[in-house]
């Protein structure tokens, strides 16, 4: 996808071209929801997230003046609207569905899987979403920072940080495991 291509995307899109945007949807939601997924581990929300920050996307476009990637502001979005529905499910006194990330042959692979989920889960979202975002989906610490608004340098500490306490948190779900 070339910055032209999408930049001209985005110009159509403006202008209520629907095939445009429909484009521009297409190239990113597939993004928008794998993250969404790993940040609530439930599919149904991760769902109603891609609805929610593509309507914010069609909403804010004008808004968008290219200081950042488009792919960057559209996962700031997610990001931002994650949050938004882990709070929302908080006040509501709801947990998120449990559920246990793919299929695993073996009975301790799905206890690793379910332990690696729940240490997930543990850590604050900010922690999660860096290490989401670089450990998960692969994003280099210059579009993490874009994503998050802060330097590359201190997206390489705040990562350092976050698998610390996901390390801590999984090694401790572990040893539970293994007392029962």
């Amino acid at each position: 996808m070339g910055l032209t291509d999408e930049a001209r995307l985005v110009g159509l899109a403006r202008r209520g071209i629907a095939s445009a945007f429909d484009e521009l949807f297409r190239r990113h939601s597939r993004r928008v929801h794998d993250l969404a997924y790993h940040m609530l581990s439930d599919r149904d929300a991760a769902d109603d997230v891609v609805q929610e920050v593509f309507l914010r996307v069609h909403r804010r476009l004008d808004g968008f003046r290219g200081q950042c990637s488009l792919r960057g502001w559209i996962l700031r979005i997610t990001v931002n609207e994650c949050l938004s529905q882990r709070r929302r499910a908080r006040r509501r006194r709801q947990e998120l569905p449990e559920t246990v990330v793919g299929a695993a042959p073996s009975e301790r692979r799905i206890e690793y899987a379910e332990a690696a989920r729940r240490a997930l889960q543990a850590l604050r979202p900010v922690d999660r979403a860096l290490v989401i975002l670089r450990d998960v989906e692969g994003h280099t610490y210059e579009e993490i920072a874009e994503v998050l608004r802060c330097s590359s340098n201190s997206v390489g500490v705040r990562l350092h940080r976050a698998r610390k306490r996901l390390r801590g948190e999984l090694g401790r779900l572990l040893a539970e495991e293994e007392g029962r």
